[in-house]
């Protein structure tokens, strides 16, 4: 039995040589068929099935392609794709917690907007009505600001 099963591994070794084989576009798709196939089991979806199965048979296709230079440009496309997506979540992300940092810390802190860089300088809230020396700890530019 082990002898079969070993003969077996072998063959599909041989036969995925020189094979693209899987990549992220094909996860990807796996898991898009895997979910379109889950919706289907409700009565008014059932269309979904197909899709799945045609989304599934295109995946093994992709891993069965000889053309390598396609498969890698589609997988790096769409590996531009998901950096981008996840430089614009990082972004969303980073603006909501620093609003969220600011507003906590409201009546122990004040927050003043570099006008070289952009960046945030977080100084410990001073007197009212008071002009202070705010330097930037990212690009060291010295600004007055009012209190």
């Amino acid at each position: 039995m082990n002898n079969r099963r070993g003969n077996f591994f072998y063959r599909l070794k041989a036969f995925m040589q020189g094979r693209y084989g899987r990549d992220s576009v094909t996860f990807l798709l796996l898991g898009i068929a895997i979910v379109l196939m889950i919706l289907s089991w409700i009565p008014k979806l059932w269309f979904l099935y197909f899709f799945s199965i045609a989304i599934i048979v295109l995946s093994i296709l992709r891993s069965m392609s000889r053309n390598f230079a396609a498969r890698e440009r589609e997988n790096r496309m769409f590996l531009k794709i998901v950096d981008w997506f996840r430089k614009v979540f990082h972004e969303i992300v980073s603006f909501f917690s620093t609003r969220r940092r600011m507003w906590r810390e409201r009546n122990t802190h004040s927050y003043y907007r570099c006008p070289k860089c952009g960046c945030y300088v977080r100084i410990s809230k001073p007197p009212k009505g008071k002009k202070i020396m705010v330097t930037c700890s990212h690009c060291y530019n010295q600004f007055v600001k009012r209190t």
